[in-house]
C-alpha cells in the first residue's frame, strides 16, 4: 500500500522534506508519494478538504501554518499543545491529529551526533527568538537544564519565550531562564556568560545560504570554553562562519542537518504508526547491503535484536555480520559468543560530513 504525504507552506520551494522523507521510506522499502503543496495562509480549510478527499496519510507543515493549523485539529499531542505549534499532522478516519517533532528531533540528533550529550544540568545559550527557540527552550527546561539564556536583538521576544517557559514548568525553571539583548555586531552581553557554557546554539538566520547578512563579530566565541558544543540550526551551508570560528577555537560543532533528519524520522513513526530504530553508525542502513550480498534477512534481524537485548552498540552486531559475510551465513551462536566477548567484529567505517557529524550513514529500521 502506498502512503501519500505532503509538505505544505508558503513559500514551499525551498523545502527538503520530500528528499529527506523519501530517503527514509526508501531505506524501509515502503511505497510512497510525497508532494510539496503551496498553501497560502488563508487556504488551510481548502487544502484539508482536498487532503481528506485524496486519502492523504499525513502532512508536514512549515511557515505560516504551524500555529494556524491548531483550530482544525481533532486531537493534539501533549508536547505540541505545550509548544503551541504543530509540524506534523496525521489523518486517520477523516480526522486530523497534530504533533511536534522539532524538539525531540533536536535531542535525538544530539544523542546520535554527540555521543549522548545530556541536557540535564547543562548551561545553554540560545541566540535568536524565533518559533523553534520557544520549542527548544521548553524542551530544555523539561529535561532539567541548569540554566537557559536566550539572547535576541529584540529583547521583548526573548522575554516572552522566558515567560512561557516559566509558566509552563513547575521544576524551578523560574530561576533558570534569562533573556538578554544581543546584537550580532556588539557581543558584549554574551561574552559574560560563556565561561561555563556547555552548549551555544545559533537559531538566527545569520549565515544561511541565500541570506546576504552574517555575524560581523564572532569574537565572543573566544570566551567559550573548549569543552562546550557549538550548534548552528542552519544546514545550508554545512559550515557557517559561526561553526568555522568555533571549530578553529577547538570546540565541537554540529549543524542543523541532524535535526532535520531526526524530526523527519519521528514524523514517519507517526505516519507509519510504528517505532523506528535509528543508528548514526548505519547498522540499519547497511541492511540492504547485507541482503544484496546474500545474507538472510532473518539472520540480520536476529543480530540486531540480540545486540539491543544485551545493551550492546549496534556496531557490534554490524561488525560481526561484516566479518562473517564472506562465509555466506551467520548463526545466532556466533553472534552471542561475539557479543559476550565485547564484540569481535570490525567496526563500520564512520562517514563524516564537513560538519563533523556521521549523518551520511544514518540508519533506520522498523522495530
Amino acid at each position: 500500500m502506498t502512503i501519500k504525504l505532503n509538505v505544505i507552506g508558503d513559500p514551499i520551494e525551498h523545502s527538503k522534506s520530500p528528499e529527506v522523507h523519501g530517503s527514509i521510506l526508501n531505506i524501509l522499502k515502503i511505497p510512497y508519494e510525497y508532494e510539496k503543496v503551496k498553501v497560502k495562509k488563508n487556504e488551510l480549510d481548502k487544502y484539508i478538504e482536498n487532503a481528506i478527499k485524496n486519502n492523504v496519510t499525513g502532512f508536514n507543515l512549515t511557515m505560516p501554518h504551524k500555529v494556524d493549523i491548531i483550530p482544525y485539529l481533532d486531537g493534539i499531542d501533549s508536547e505540541a499543545e505545550l509548544f503551541g505549534a504543530v509540524n506534523t499532522v496525521k489523518i486517520k478516519d477523516n480526522k486530523l491529529y497534530g504533533y511536534n517533532t522539532d524538539a525531540n528531533g533536536f535531542i535525538t540528533s544530539l544523542n546520535l551526533g554527540q555521543n549522548g550529550f545530556n541536557v540535564k544540568g547543562r548551561k545553554i545559550i540560545i541566540l535568536g527568538a524565533g518559533g523553534v527557540v520557544s520549542t527548544l527552550a521548553l524542551k530544555f527546561s523539561q529535561l532539567e537544564a541548569s540554566k537557559i539564556i536566550i539572547l535576541n536583538r529584540t529583547v521583548q521576544k526573548a522575554e516572552a519565550i522566558c515567560m512561557r517557559v516559566m509558566s509552563a514548568q513547575d521544576n524551578g525553571s523560574i530561576n533558570k531562564v534569562t533573556s538578554l539583548k544581543f546584537d550580532s555586531s556588539n557581543s558584549k552581553n554574551v561574552k559574560n556568560y560563556l565561561d561555563d557554557c556547555d552548549m551555544i546554539i545559533n537559531a538566527t538566520p545569520l549565515g544561511m545560504s541565500g541570506i546576504s547578512y552574517d555575524y560581523t563579530d564572532l569574537s565572543f566565541l573566544d570566551k567559550l570554553n573548549n569543552e562546550a558544543l557549538a550548534v548552528d540550526l542552519i544546514y545550508n551551508p554545512e559550515k557557517t562562519a559561526f561553526l568555522k570560528y568555533a571549530e578553529k577555537n577547538g570546540n565541537k560543532i554540529m549543524n542543523g542537518y541532524g535535526m532535520l533528519i531526526c524530526q523527519a524520522i519521528l514524523a514517519d513513526e507517526i505516519y507509519l504508526d510504528t517505532k523506528l530504530h535509528v543508528s548514526s553508525r548505519g547498522a540499519a542502513a547497511d541492511f540492504e547491503y547485507f541482503l544484496s550480498s546474500g545474507m538472510q534477512e532473518e539472520v540480520i534481524k536476529d543480530a540486531i535484536s540480540e545486540a539491543e537485548k544485551r545493551g550492546k552498540p549496534y556496531s557490534y552486531a554490524q561488525g560481526i555480520m561484516r566479518n562473517r559475510l564472506e562465509e555466506g551465513k551467520l548463526t545466532m551462536k556466533e553472534i552471542e559468543r561475539s557479543l559476550d566477548n565485547g564484540g569481535n567484529g570490525k567496526s563500520v567505517p564512520e562517514h563524516t560530513e564537513n560538519s563533523g557529524e556521521p549523518w551520511g550513514q544514518l540508519g533506520v529500521t522498523l522495530l
